[in-house]
């Protein structure tokens, strides 16, 4: 699935302060030992056990005495434990000699179980009903901990997890998709992770978390749109939100309160930014009423508007925008709080600075506009929401945008690679052209998109088409009108003299010429 994007170090760097805020106070960042309890024995099984009641392992080790399959999946008779409605299994290590660990086929409890490896999945719920996790812990998965593909509502608390894709995840493609599942997290410890949770927003699902330290999880909670037949989901979102609750403790303390009225100039300015990024609505409040600089920067041309954006929190997004923060603030380097709400796949928030007038056509040093940044994420919806407003003021600026160092270029060749500012004029049809985006190229051609605009290199959105080999996007250039470059700029390449059709006078970028050289004048080729 295409998604969403270069994170360059600069706009890492920039956003450190919004980034390990996220967490706080319902997510603690600090590390934390895993340590798998001592092993009493091991039993190797021959075939999936099933668990009637309640079964206590004594802490040994068991499995399946055969070797990890990766990420193929597995069914019941690949498990160790195949738990029946209403049993309990508790007290057990599961070993690395296994691949699908524990099926729960409907209400159950897991009690302190653990895996020293994870296979396919540690933990699949397979039947509708309630299901609880109470201590243990998991380490080593590639992918998912806990996968959810049932109806289920499912409490995890006092789990510990360590190097791991996912802990949780709602399945996204199953047969027969649909269902609301609600999922509790609590008193979890997580450490070297991609994903915490990841949801079906779109089903209804719901996540809460509360009281959970996380040490190098990239993202606490991410929604995704499900399906039922097989496609990969589309990623919505992520972070807090209503479907992604996290557990927010914060009270703006009388003692606070009186340090922050101790506060001077800068201070203050600097006060607001920081409680703008940790969801701090009722601080901002207070801030605000004292007289602080709403649209203040930090060192990174950021505004409280912009962090707030970019970790989520859509309450305090509200309050800066009614006491009239500058909804395009513009950073140099990051763009406005809209690059960022696209950034982060924010549709709520991107509607919010859409009704209030953000300008859609401003541009930053890495990432062009914002509509750049949507049509490389390939996501229709935030396309459609950019270009639903101001289109006529948007579109007269498309053609050419600044790009730099790691981000986003016209002809998308490595420029992770160079130390040196480039400056390349492209478009958002260049963009979609090159990653073949077939809807999108719709959607800028029926927006008034320019079909034969080259960039810098003299490239159309046809030659990238052309080049990478996506005929479906080619063809739907050809018949809106697209006609072949004749003259374009080409590093010291030469074109083909004869006029033989598509093949010739569409020469895309990159390819060898194999006919009669036409004349070459300063770099600049004529056929």
């Amino acid at each position: 699935m295409p998604s969403l994007i270069f994170m360059t170090s600069a706009i890492l760097g920039a956003l450190a302060l919004g980034a390990s805020a996220i967490p706080a106070p319902e997510i603690v960042e600090r590390s934390f030992s895993f340590n798998i309890p001592a092993s009493k024995g091991s039993v190797t099984y021959k075939s999936a056990q099933k668990v009637s009641g309640t079964f206590d392992g004594g802490m040994k080790t068991y499995g399946r005495g055969v070797s990890c399959t990766g990420q193929a999946e597995g069914g019941d008779a690949d498990a160790v434990f195949l738990v029946q409605n209403g049993g309990t299994l508790k007290n057990v290590i599961i070993g690395k000699d296994q691949i699908e660990g524990v099926h729960c086929l409907g209400s159950c409890t897991i009690e302190n179980v653990w895996w020293t490896d994870v296979c396919e999945d540690a933990l699949s719920f397979k039947g509708a009903g309630t299901a609880v996790v109470k201590g243990g812990g998991a380490r080593g998965a590639a992918d998912k901990i806990i996968q959810n593909n049932a109806a289920s509502s499912v409490t995890i608390d006092g789990f510990s997890a360590s190097d791991f894709g996912k802990l949780y995840r709602s399945c996204g493609n199953c047969k027969g998709n649909g269902a609301r599942r609600a999922v509790t997290i609590k008193n979890v410890k997580a450490s070297g992770g991609k994903v915490l949770i990841g949801i079906n927003s779109n089903y209804g699902d719901t996540a809460t978390i509360s009281n959970t330290c996380a040490t190098g999880v990239k993202s606490i909670c991410d929604e995704y749109q499900g399906n039922n037949n097989a496609a990969e989901p589309k990623k919505l979102s992520s972070g807090p939100s209503n479907a992604c609750k996290y557990s927010k403790n914060y009270q703006y303390s009388l003692r606070t309160r009186e340090s922050d009225d101790t506060l001077r100039g800068d201070q203050r300015n600097a006060t607001l930014i920081r409680a703008a990024a940790e969801g701090q609505t009722p601080r901002v409040q207070y801030l605000i009423r004292r007289g602080v600089d709403v649209d203040h920067t930090d060192q990174h041309g950021l505004t409280a508007l912009h962090h707030a954006v970019y970790c989520g929190f859509d309450d305090t997004v509200a309050l800066l925008i009614d006491e009239g923060a500058d909804v395009s603030a513009r950073s140099f380097q990051c763009g406005t709080p809209l690059h960022l709400a696209v950034l982060n796949g924010r549709m709520s928030t991107l509607k919010v600075l859409r009704d209030n007038r953000a300008d859609a056509s401003a541009k930053c040093r890495l990432f062009g506009t914002a509509l750049h940044l949507a049509c490389h994420a390939g996501d229709l919806e935030l396309c459609h929401v950019l270009l639903e407003r101001n289109r006529e003021a948007q579109l007269a600026q498309l053609a050419e945008v600044s790009l730099a160092t790691g981000a986003l270029r016209c002809n998308l060749n490595e420029l992770n690679e160079l130390e040196v500012q480039v400056t390349i004029a492209c478009s958002p049809l260049h963009i979609v052209a090159k990653l073949g985006h077939l809807s999108l190229a719709k959607m800028l051609l029926a927006s008034g998109a320019n079909i034969n605009a080259v960039d810098e290199a003299g490239y159309s959105a046809t030659m990238y088409a052309l080049r990478d080999r996506h005929f479906d996007v080619m063809q739907e250039l050809l018949s809106q009108g697209a006609v072949p470059t004749r003259m374009r700029i080409l590093e010291s390449q030469i074109i083909p003299g004869d006029d033989g059709g598509l093949e010739t006078t569409m020469r895309p970028p990159g390819s060898a010429p194999d006919r009669p050289y036409a004349r070459t004048l300063s770099n600049r080729t004529t056929v």
